[in-house]
């Protein structure tokens, strides 16, 4: 299949964007790295705001998560092998959001309280 001219535009857009040293990878590699962080954020909350002995899944979850950093921290392996524990970071980012917000609107509804 023959690609025209209005394709190989795009296709050279793209490479631009994904490939390291292309003019755009830079947005690319940013987006990537504050998507990154704000993931951790999440964990970091759910570690933090959460020490509840009863939610047996979400401990098991960042025990997990403790011993995927222990190993690569020893081991030294690939990022390759993060992919594999995608969902187990997307757990935990969104519960702990869900944490972080709940404490903002108990923050707020405490202000809004004594303000009365």
């Amino acid at each position: 299949m023959l690609l025209n001219e209005q394709d190989s535009a795009l296709g050279g857009w793209i490479q631009s964007l994904f490939v390291p040293g292309g003019r755009y990878y830079h947005l690319y590699q940013g987006w990537n790295e504050s998507v990154w962080l704000c993931i951790l954020c999440g964990i970091v909350f759910c570690a933090v705001l959460d020490i509840l002995p009863e939610k047996r899944e979400i401990n098991i979850i960042k025990l997990t998560i403790l011993g995927l950093i222990l190993f690569q921290l020893l081991f030294e392996t690939r990022s390759k092998y993060l992919i594999t524990y995608i969902p187990f970071f997307c757990i935990l980012f969104s519960y702990g959001m869900i944490l972080a917000l709940q404490k903002v609107k108990l923050i707020i509804d405490m202000k809004s309280f004594h303000t009365d």
